[in-house]
C-alpha cells in the first residue's frame, strides 16, 4: 500500500537518478515496515513552474510524502523517515548543494476508514475464479 510523491523543482537536474533511487526506496520500504514490492507505488513529479520565497532562482526543494498503512511505531516512522532524509541527501547531495534546497519528508498514515479499493480488492480476489491471460497483439 504504500504510496510515495517524490516531488522536486526541475532546476535540479536529478531525472535521471531517480528511478534508480525509487527502486531502492521500494527495498528500503520492504525492509523497514514490512510490505510487500508489488504493492509499492511512487509517483515522480518535477515542476518546472514553482515560486520558492521570493521567487530567486538559486531555490529548490525535493518532497517526498509517504503514505501508509497504519500501525508502525513512532519508533519505526522516525527511523523511516530519517532513512529517507539521508538517502535523499546522499543519492541528490551534488545537485542539493548547487541550490539552497530545501529537503523534506513526510509520513502520513492513511485513513483507512476512507481509503476505498484495498478492501473491495481483496473481497473481488477471493470471489474471482482465474480467467486466461492473453497477450496483446
Amino acid at each position: 500500500m504504500p504510496t510515495l510523491h517524490f516531488e522536486y523543482t526541475a532546476n535540479l537536474k536529478i531525472a535521471e537518478k531517480t528511478p534508480q533511487f525509487i527502486r531502492e526506496v521500494h527495498q528500503l520500504l520492504v525492509k523497514r515496515i514490512k510490505t510487500d514490492l508489488e504493492t509499492c507505488r511512487s509517483l515522480v513529479i518535477p515542476y518546472s513552474d514553482f515560486i520558492i520565497g521570493s521567487g530567486d532562482s538559486s531555490a529548490a526543494f525535493i518532497q517526498l510524502t509517504l503514505k501508509i498503512l497504519p500501525g508502525r511505531t513512532n519508533e519505526v516512522k522516525n527511523s523511516l523517515g530519517s532513512a529517507l532524509y539521508q538517502k535523499i541527501r546522499q543519492d541528490f547531495g551534488s545537485e542539493v548543494n548547487r541550490f539552497r534546497t530545501q529537503v523534506r519528508v513526510y509520513l502520513q498514515d492513511t485513513d483507512i476508514d476512507h481509503y476505498y479499493g484495498l478492501k473491495e480488492e481483496k473481497i473481488k480476489s477471493s470471489n474471482s475464479c482465474k480467467l486466461p491471460i492473453f497477450p496483446n497483439t
